[in-house]
């Protein structure tokens, strides 16, 4: 079972099953050889892939599809088994091999032992303690993907997190979107003098011209008027 495993996660191998593939169909010969660990895995799966909607008939086609878009548009001998299922599983076409999904999803999800399940639920304990039993799921899971499977500090990088807090308004919890600013009628604008020196004219400052300042990433300034 573990081979069967091997041969459907370890995409590094998928370049020998396209070819026999391609060898199998220039000679005229039967190819379910090839894909004969697939129909081990679907059979002895077959109860929970049928429960997600899994259509075990199309399994072997969608995934020999999946395979050969992986062999044309994704590196398999340079990226790791990880990031090629990653790109798999986030792939316009990725609705059509459902099924094939399923299966990788549950291969991927199965322990080699229960030693980590036991971490985790020693971890889960001490991250949902009795001061801390309010937390939501979401926010669990998160602790517990950190926690868990953190990724070396090295390697990490910040950038897609801070887009995303960037583009996010609601900074701190509770709080509602800022209206846009309107001037009241009979002041003037708030202004300020940029450089100190008194002699140098004021300039006139809203808020969206602080944003604009903020968020500039240009070496040069940007002119406040």
């Amino acid at each position: 079972m573990i081979r069967d495993v091997i041969f459907v996660l370890a995409t590094h191998g998928w370049q020998k099953i396209i070819d026999e593939e391609e060898k199998s169909e220039t000679e005229g010969t039967d190819g379910k050889d090839v894909l004969e660990p697939l129909e081990r895995l679907a059979k002895w799966f077959r109860t929970p892939l049928e429960a997600a909607g899994a259509d075990l008939s199309q399994l072997q086609k969608e995934f020999m599809e999946m395979l050969q878009y992986a062999n044309q548009f994704i590196s398999l001998a340079t990226l790791d088994y990880q990031a090629v299922w990653w790109r798999l599983f986030h792939a316009p076409s990725a609705t059509e091999w459902h099924s094939a999904l399923l299966l990788a999803q549950l291969l991927l999800s199965l322990p080699v032992s229960n030693g980590k399940l036991e971490r985790c639920f020693s971890t889960l304990k001490l991250i949902k303690s009795e001061k801390r039993s309010s937390l939501s799921n979401d926010t669990l899971d998160d602790l517990l993907a950190l926690t868990v499977d953190p990724i070396p500090l090295k390697s990490f990088n910040p950038d897609a997190s801070i887009e995303l807090w960037w583009k996010d308004k609601l900074r701190r919890p509770n709080q509602q979107p800022r209206k846009a600013y309107e001037k009241r009628s009979g002041q003037s604008s708030a202004t300020i003098d940029i450089t100190g020196d008194e002699e140098t004219p004021e300039i006139e400052l809203t808020l969206d011209d602080w944003d604009k300042w903020m968020r500039t990433d240009d070496e040069e300034p940007i002119e406040l008027s």
